[in-house]
């Protein structure tokens, strides 16, 4: 009842996505219009393939430089959690407290946006990784040009956490792959099939994230940016928005060339359903059905609450420096800066 309940009162508060839908297309002679918006779908993405049936992907590698809590940055698995398991039974906590609830960022540009994501976890904060975040939704060559201000709002419904109690003797359970690999394998090899850390503390159920770019006549670009992301999300996802500064508003003036992209991750994404709003004579997308689809076995990668760097699952020695060498870099190489 809980459950139902948690996701009742969420799937009052959305509605969402599936590949090739194209909500609105805007007039291209009044591109300056703020209540003119282009509104698209990518695709959604399920729980990972090879995760574990109980611990998901506790224990994969995963690479910062990738989307933020996506399939598609986790990478091959490190930690033996089934030895781990058989041999301390207390290794691993689990807990199947369900909430669910908005997280949003408003940036003046792509390196504030970067920053805002970074900042999610203890790890990263005061870098600007994640640079896939961004570009996953807008590979646009121009994407990181300062005349952009950006948005995110995820929606997340949060059906199980994992973790491990505590990251001392880890090393002795690694998988005889990794054990392997960390000696043949360049420092350039581990990170592409491992990535640069491995997920220590994971959040797991459904997300929803909408994305929005746009230019803006306005001085205060973090301002503009909350409020076509609100206003967008109001009234192409049927939501109400997580503050009521614009609830009247149908157009947020002062911004042109707005675009809203969207993905949602985990349960049946089947049933993500588009329908028409004739009060606005917009088409929104529909969460309801899709939402009360989640359950544990089709949960997916929803949030990362903590990360280990994979040099430190080395022996003190050259190959560990080495490979903590390449991954700063790496990383360094991968921080989104802005391109006028």
């Amino acid at each position: 009842m809980r459950n139902f309940v948690l996701i009742c009162a969420l799937a009052a508060t959305l509605y969402s996505c599936k590949k090739s839908d194209l909500v609105v297309e805007p007039n291209t002679d009044n591109l300056e219009d703020g209540s003119l918006y282009t509104v698209s779908a990518l695709k959604s993405s399920q729980s990972f393939a090879g995760a574990d049936e109980d611990y998901n992907v506790l224990g994969y590698g995963y690479d910062l430089a990738m989307p933020y809590a996506d399939s598609a940055s986790i990478r091959a698995s490190v930690v033996d959690i089934r030895k781990l398991k058989s041999e301390w039974s207390n290794a691993v906590d689990l807990s199947l407290a369900s909430f669910g609830g908005p997280k949003v960022i408003t940036a003046a540009n792509a390196e504030s946006y970067a920053s805002d994501y970074s900042s999610r976890i203890k790890l990263t904060e005061g870098q600007k990784f994640f640079k896939s975040s961004l570009s996953s939704f807008y590979p646009e060559a121009d994407a990181f040009s300062s005349k952009y201000i950006y948005g995110a709002f995820d929606a997340v419904v949060q059906l199980k956490q994992v973790k491990f109690a505590m990251l001392q003797g880890i090393q002795s359970y690694l998988k005889p792959s990794f054990l392997n690999d960390a000696v043949s394998l360049s420092p350039e090899g581990l990170v592409k099939k491992y990535g640069t850390h491995i997920l220590n503390n994971i959040s797991l159920g459904m997300k929803f994230s909408a994305v929005y770019q746009a230019q803006t006549k306005t001085a205060d670009r973090v301002s503009a940016s909350k409020k076509g992301l609100s206003i967008g999300v109001r009234r192409f996802f049927n939501s109400p928005i997580w503050q009521t500064d614009y609830t009247e508003l149908q157009s947020a003036d002062g911004n042109y060339n707005q675009k809203l992209r969207y993905k949602a991750y985990g349960a049946d994404l089947s049933l993500i359903r588009k329908v028409y709003n004739a009060a606005t004579a917009d088409s929104v997308v529909k969460l309801d059905e899709w939402l009360q689809s989640g359950n544990k076995k089709n949960a997916a990668l929803i949030d990362i609450v903590d990360l280990v760097p994979l040099y430190e699952l080395l022996p003190e020695g050259a190959k560990r420096d080495a490979l903590k060498g390449y991954i700063t870099n790496y990383l360094k190489q991968n921080e989104v800066h802005l391109q006028d």
